[in-house]
């Protein structure tokens, strides 16, 4: 049997249209990921402390009325969850070594409760805007937090090689850094900072708009502040201050091969 040129050409444009078909499904297949699958814990009232002990991703998240936990089963059985007194405390029951993807991820309700917050053993957390009379952060441990707080004051302690990201609107703010551990805070302390910086630790706070700044920067520690009206800020034993704006600088001495420098 001879085909026409036209039955031909009918049959071209069918395979054409079925290879194309074929790489399109082939292309958004990738895209396509199953729904993530968690397990749920139920949140037992307000609390006003946040204890993280483990490397752990929490999120404070205005999205959620539960406890939301993603993780692997064989990860989830060794998580403890514990909701007593108004404190909720996160851990693992046991010293598990986890790869990089089973890294446990949890949802936490966020509150306008919460006034203390500690993260140790390298646990990681974000959280969005709180706004409240107070806040204390205490991390160590090679611990991070990212975050927006809004109230009059803030205490901020880190140690241990922690990292810490905010954006903050405060009267005061207070900082006792040390042991390797970094800072970079952006917003505006309507009265007062006072830092206490030793043992090699970094602070970038040229984008928060402090009134007055007093404290002592010392061993090896690196700051840069901005300050509107008065600073007196020693620099010791190798250290460095950058800062930036007009104030009046009261006893700012520096010793050994530390430095002070204005922008």
């Amino acid at each position: 049997m001879i085909r026409t040129y036209k039955a031909i050409n009918d049959m071209k444009q069918k395979i054409l249209f079925l290879v194309a078909a074929m790489v399109v499904a082939m292309a958004t297949a990738g895209f396509a990921a199953p729904k993530e699958k968690y397990k749920s814990i139920a949140l037992q009232g307000d609390y006003g402390q946040l204890i993280v002990n483990a490397a752990l991703d929490v999120v404070l998240s205005d999205t959620v009325r539960d406890i939301r936990v993603y993780a692997p089963e064989a990860v989830y059985k060794h998580l403890a969850v514990e909701q007593e007194k108004g404190t909720m405390r996160i851990a693992m029951r046991r010293d598990v070594k986890l790869k990089t993807k089973e890294r446990p991820r949890i949802l936490v309700p966020a509150r306008m409760s919460v006034s203390y917050i500690e993260l140790n053993g390298a646990a990681n957390l974000q959280m969005g805007k709180i706004q409240r009379e107070a806040l204390e952060v205490y991390l160590t441990g090679k611990s991070t937090l990212r975050g927006n707080f809004e109230g009059k004051q803030m205490s901020i302690e880190q140690a241990g090689a922690s990292d810490l990201k905010a954006h903050v609107a405060v009267d005061n703010i207070f900082l006792n850094l040390s042991a390797s551990s970094t800072t970079e805070l952006r917003g505006r302390a309507l009265i007062k900072m006072e830092l206490n910086m030793i043992e090699a630790t970094s602070l970038d706070a040229e984008k928060l708009e402090a009134k007055r700044i007093e404290g002592t920067i010392d061993g090896g520690s690196k700051a840069i502040l901005w300050c509107t009206e008065r600073m007196h800020v020693p620099v010791k034993n190798a250290s460095s201050l950058v800062y930036i704006g007009r104030p009046v600088v009261v006893n700012c001495p520096t010793s050994d091969v530390s430095t002070v420098t204005h922008k």
